[in-house]
């Protein structure tokens, strides 16, 4: 009787030794799965491509003032919006033709009042010089437009369009002074926060298949496109 008593009393001690180290693995899991979750933050990385010896690392970054999700591409030391900034204010802002559908696909014109401080905390719109230091990164000056313009997008591409840097510039077209809108298809234009004279330098983009970046002098009171860039 002793003897069958000794090998219950073992028996219930393995039981319940086996449940307290599975409750703490348990434990543990959950400990690590908190862990991420306090200290995942709105930015996010997705994965790292090599195209045309040019590294790039692609992220996503989530604006939390309207919860608006974005494709963000590192591009040398820089880390730029990979789409057209998409956040609607009050004043300074225009959807294309004043259609909101046409958001989606180009995000908003900004007039550069707006411009100027629209971008989401810990971004900011480049200057000149941000977006020299891209280009100057990209090399060869005859295929630079090559590697920043999305694919299949635009009319008569040029077949050696690879969008090598993720950077997916579109035609968004812009708004004139009178108010109108021209351009949504054939060409892009992006502010920065350098000044010539009265006017403001804008970097265009357009459709032609050899066509070159642009460096161009703009009024204030045109309505172009936005790319942040990480501060």
């Amino acid at each position: 009787m002793k003897k069958y008593t000794i090998y219950f009393i073992t028996f219930m001690l393995t039981i319940t030794l086996f449940s307290c180290n599975n409750n703490s693995e348990n434990k543990s899991d959950t400990t690590i799965s908190n862990k991420i979750i306090e200290t995942d933050d709105l930015y996010h990385k997705n994965e790292s491509t090599i195209i045309d010896s040019i590294k790039t690392e692609k992220y996503t970054f989530i604006d939390s003032r309207d919860e608006h999700i974005y494709n963000t591409v590192k591009i040398g030391n820089q880390i730029w919006f990979a789409e057209n900034l998409a956040y609607y204010t009050k004043y300074g802002c225009w959807a294309y033709d004043n259609d909101k559908n046409n958001v989606e696909k180009t995000g908003y014109l900004y007039n550069w009042k707006t411009a100027k401080k629209v971008c989401p905390d810990g971004w900011h719109l480049p200057s000149d010089a941000d977006w020299i230091k891209l280009l100057e990164f990209l090399g060869d000056k005859e295929t630079k437009t090559l590697k920043l313009k999305a694919t299949n997008i635009w009319k008569r591409p040029h077949p050696k369009n690879n969008n090598s840097t993720s950077f997916s510039a579109i035609p968004s077209g812009y708004r004139k002074l009178d108010g109108t809108f021209d351009e949504i298809n054939t060409t892009c234009n992006f502010w920065t926060t350098t000044i010539d004279k009265t006017n403001v330098w804008v970097y265009n983009i357009n459709s032609s298949q050899y066509a070159k970046i642009l460096k161009v002098s703009q009024s204030k009171k045109h309505a172009y496109s936005i790319r942040c860039i990480k501060n």
